[in-house]
């Protein structure tokens, strides 16, 4: 699907209630054609609690003996690191009462790795990096990673790139969406914005998609619509 109308001549409107359509592939589809990840993360994705990136984060570890109540041959030694990031949401910050203290979120793991290989803070981005990749192997098998196609290496390596393409691709339409929806899970974006009925209308020379009325995230497409599909942003001198 190629898109060759200008955003102009491209509109949307929630107002049909006998549909058929994946209309949330349109949007999906200009982004993938029209926009450079990496440009449109710097560009417009921030954290939604606070809208802004969290770089505050402070890190410490002790020596830690993990199953101490088991016998001593299945006790191990290992160190304990914790990192804690100042708690920017305002709704936490300001429930109840003003805090005596500053808020902090914690986070803690275990790890055996030997403090001359990685030091706390190394440690720590390992850890993190992991829990990232583990994140997103869970969402592959979600998806198109659920089987491989075929029994053809060169096909099933084609079939992950395609899989990998088309996650970067959620989450991109999901940092744009925001709100709530920045965080949600493949599948639920799936459900809200890409499995979305529409007819397809041609009139004065424009294509319009009549969507469904009472569409319970309606205001979420249009904004994904509107940042994939819309006019540019004004930049001033």
């Amino acid at each position: 699907m190629l898109f060759n109308h200008t955003p102009t001549t491209v509109s949307h409107s929630f107002n049909d209630t006998n549909l058929t359509a994946t209309t949330g592939l349109v949007p999906i589809m200009a982004l993938a054609q029209n926009a450079g990840l990496i440009d449109l993360a710097d560009d417009r994705l921030t954290v939604t609690t606070t809208g802004a990136w969290i770089s505050k984060a402070e890190v410490a570890e002790v020596p830690f003996t993990a199953f101490t109540s088991k016998k001593n041959a299945l006790q191990t030694m290992g160190r304990l690191v914790v990192r804690r990031i100042p708690e920017l949401n305002k709704t936490k910050r300001t429930a109840r009462q003003d805090p005596l203290f500053d808020l902090f979120r914690y986070h803690a793991f275990f790890t055996t790795v030997d403090r001359d290989r990685f030091d706390t803070v190394v440690s720590d981005q390992v850890h993190r990096k992991h829990a990232i990749i583990e994140q997103i192997n869970a969402e592959l098998k979600n998806g198109a990673l659920a089987h491989m196609p075929s029994g053809v290496f060169n096909a099933n390596a084609a079939w992950v790139a395609l899989a990998a393409i088309t996650h970067d691709l959620l989450r991109a339409a999901a940092g744009l969406i925001g709100a709530g929806m920045s965080k949600v899970r493949a599948q639920t974006l799936r459900t809200r914005i890409i499995s979305i009925p529409a007819r397809i209308a041609h009139r004065a020379r424009k294509l319009i998609l009549h969507l469904p009325t009472k569409r319970p995230w309606a205001t979420e497409f249009s904004r994904l619509w509107q940042s994939v599909l819309g006019p540019p942003r004004t930049v001033s001198a």
